[in-house]
Parts: C-alpha cells; sequence; structure tokens
C-alpha cells in the first residue's frame, strides 16, 4: 500500500474513520447498513473491515462488523442476536415497547413472532407480559425469553437449529404451525417498497419465506415491524403484497417521502415516537 492509499486524508482513509465512527455509535452494523451508510458496494466495506480487523481497531463478524470490546473475543459472537440487535437499536426499541405499552396485546391471544432482531426486542418487551398469552416461534433466542414468564405458554418448532438466523429448520416450523391459528403474527423483513411490497435476504442458510407465508394465512392479522431504514429496500425473495398486511409499525423518523409510501399502501400505519 503506497503512503497516499494509507493516508488517514485519503478516500480509504476517511472511509475508514467513519467506520469507526459508525461503529462507536451503534456497537454493531451489517456489511448492508454500513455500505448503504457510505454509499461504497459490499466488496469495498469487507476490505475495509479487513484491514481494520487487520490492524486491531475493530472486530469482524459473519456479514459485518463491531466495535473492539473485551468481551468480544469468542468466534461465536459471530452468531449472536447480539449483533443484529445493536444495530439501530433505539429504532427498533422504540418499536418494540409500542407494541405492549399501546395495549395492543390482551390475556389469552395467540400470537406468533417471528425471527430477526426487531421481533427480538418486541419479544422482549411482551415476555414482560402480567396476563395469560400463548405464543408460537421458532426462534430460540425469543422461547428463551418467554420461557422465564409462568404467564405464557410457549409453541417452539424444533428440529435442526441454524444459529446464522437463530431459527429452526422450515419443515418442523411448518408442521408444527400448520394446526395453529394466532390473533396476530408479529413479521420481520430485510426490505419494503412501492413496486416489491415485502422481501427479505436470500443469502440465509434457509428460506424464511414459507414459514412467513403459513404464519401470515393462519393469523387473523399480521404486523409487519420495520424501522425506517428498510424503508426503499427490495431484496431478492418476496414475501407479500402490502394488501396483505393489516398493520405496520415503524419509528418516526421517517423522511416526508418515506412517509409517503407508507401511508400510500392503504394499511394502517404506527409511527412511533423515539426518544
Amino acid at each position: 500500500m503506497n503512503s497516499k492509499e494509507s493516508s488517514v486524508f485519503s478516500k480509504r482513509g476517511l472511509r475508514q474513520n467513519r467506520i469507526l465512527q459508525l461503529l462507536e455509535n451503534n456497537s454493531a452494523m451489517s456489511n448492508y447498513d454500513l455500505c448503504n451508510e457510505l454509499s461504497c458496494s459490499e466488496a469495498t466495506i469487507r476490505n475495509d473491515l479487513r484491514e481494520l480487523d487487520k490492524r486491531g481497531l475493530i472486530y469482524r463478524t459473519r456479514g459485518g462488523a463491531s466495535k473492539l470490546t473485551e468481551s468480544n473475543t469468542n468466534p461465536l459472537d459471530d452468531f449472536s442476536m447480539l449483533f443484529r440487535v445493536n444495530s439501530n437499536t433505539v429504532l427498533k426499541q422504540a418499536i418494540a415497547d409500542y407494541i405492549f405499552d399501546s395495549g395492543l396485546i390482551q390475556p389469552n391471544q395467540s400470537i406468533a413472532i417471528d425471527i430477526g432482531s426487531t421481533c427480538y426486542l418486541a419479544a422482549k418487551s411482551i415476555s414482560k407480559c402480567s396476563f395469560p398469552l400463548n405464543v408460537a416461534t421458532n426462534s430460540l433466542n425469543i422461547a428463551n425469553l418467554m420461557v422465564e414468564n409462568a404467564n405464557i405458554h410457549l409453541a417452539l418448532a424444533g428440529g435442526i437449529y441454524y444459529p446464522e438466523v437463530d431459527a429452526f429448520d422450515p419443515t418442523n416450523s411448518l408442521n408444527l404451525f400448520s394446526n395453529m391459528f394466532f390473533d396476530y403474527y408479529f413479521m420481520g423483513a430485510n426490505g419494503i417498497s412501492k413496486t416489491s411490497g415485502v422481501t427479505c435476504t436470500m443469502q440465509d442458510p434457509i428460506s424464511r419465506a414459507p414459514v412467513k407465508r403459513l404464519l401470515m394465512a393462519h393469523s387473523r392479522s399480521t404486523v409487519l415491524l420495520c424501522d425506517h431504514t428498510k424503508i426503499n429496500k427490495t431484496y431478492m425473495q418476496g414475501i407479500c403484497s402490502f394488501s396483505e398486511l393489516n398493520m405496520i409499525i415503524t419509528d418516526d423518523a421517517c423522511s416526508a417521502e418515506e412517509k409517503e409510501l407508507l401511508l400510500d399502501t392503504g394499511v394502517k400505519v404506527i409511527f412511533v415516537p423515539v426518544k
């Protein structure tokens, strides 16, 4: 590497300094989020993270990076929910708190909770309920939250566990959920857009779409939990159109254009204030 490339004032140096600032503010971020923040390719981000990791300035994870701490030397952290939860945490937490604080969930209802970091935080709030509740999920981390509360009757899909996405294999999930019916299905997504509806990535070791679609079909109301950073994003795997949703809960940090997109869907939208 020549002196021009290694200079902190070079394009690469400025970009890497920005990565360090973002990780300091967010604790952890995915390659995708870093690409969006820095308007560059994933290959560029991977090269930057590789170099910063080699210099001992960050900790690389599967699909992203986190700031260097005393606790992130365990390679199993690559698969932890902590990584995803620590990205856009304030936005996701506002959505999670609303679900329980608003009184949306009532005693003795049956709810299904999707995998993903926003759904995990929502489950964390729901798990504090003081009334009887039936909960179904295919997320091990969410199940671990629920078993701590004696008021909650838990249905957990078993089978082969994939820690990369915190989910059990779709076959067992489909078999269990096919005979269950729910008041609410709280669903997550990687992206939503006007032209493609709700989408998710196909880079995971298992396909999420079949389980999502089954739970939608077996629920009276499907509620999409989606912070505003997912708006105007499209991924390869289509999940559903907006007409198949009953409610969208997002944060109020949306731009005017993003709010207009959501309101034009015809779906009830809750814009939760971010503290």
